[in-house]
């Protein structure tokens, strides 16, 4: 098996570009800005100045934190890789399996921990965020998730060409997919298993688990999910 590493580090300039971004934005039933001023109550009222003040708040912010915090988030950073190395090669054959031997995509993956609680994740240079003040199993949850997106896009790209699906039918399906594969009983005795949705992707779910346990392949399943969610 091609296991892939990945290397857990901070980046405090992508947190400041990730804060600022999402303060704005809402998805899947989510408010992302009212997360990071949940998490943050010092950004309360950021949102009623413009750039360029919004952005060097945000700057002085991130800094302050960074240094009242280096070592609180360094051990968080130390325990993180330590926790994730103990069940990456049992998550990794999970996963191979399921993707019916589709080998994890070269690539140097990169898991940034952040101080807010965003969790993106970067296709174009395999990279991750997960939030700091998670609980241990909620971190090994974050980094699960993101890597299963690697693998689905990854697989996706090779099976289906071309994707003749809007960007946003294929981000639901793949959101949907780790629900589903992340809430089975030997993901959870893992130790990174969740039922965790975008709420208004909830209502999908069934289908999707229906259209899941009734495939033939995972070609199959990915094209008549797309199919169900571009109508849908």
């Amino acid at each position: 098996m091609n296991k892939p590493t990945i290397i857990f580090s901070l980046n405090k300039k992508l947190d400041k570009k990730i804060c600022l971004e999402f303060l704005s934005i809402k998805a899947g039933g989510i408010d992302f800005g009212k997360g990071i001023i949940k998490t943050h109550p010092k950004f309360s009222g950021i949102l009623k100045n413009k750039q360029p003040v919004r952005g060097r708040i945000i700057d002085s912010f991130v800094n302050n934190y960074y240094q009242d915090h280096q070592k609180e988030i360094k051990t968080v950073l130390l325990r993180t890789t330590t926790n994730w190395e103990k069940i990456d090669q049992k998550f990794y054959e999970k996963v191979e399996t399921i993707f019916e031997g589709y080998r994890w995509p070269k690539a140097p993956y990169a898991g940034f921990l952040s101080i807010f609680n965003i969790n993106p994740r970067f296709l174009e240079n395999k990279s991750f965020q997960f939030f700091y003040l998670k609980s241990k199993t909620e971190i090994l949850n974050t980094i699960a998730h993101e890597m299963l997106h690697f693998m689905f896009y990854g697989f996706l790209e090779k099976s289906i060409i071309p994707i003749n699906y809007p960007e946003e039918t294929v981000w639901q399906l793949s959101e949907l997919f780790n629900t589903l594969i992340l809430s089975q009983d030997e993901f959870k005795k893992l130790g990174v298993g969740s039922n965790i949705c975008y709420p208004e992707l909830l209502k999908h779910l069934p289908k999707i688990k229906k259209l899941w346990f009734g495939r033939k392949n995972l070609k199959e399943f990915l094209r008549k999910g797309l199919d169900y969610l571009n109508l849908n």
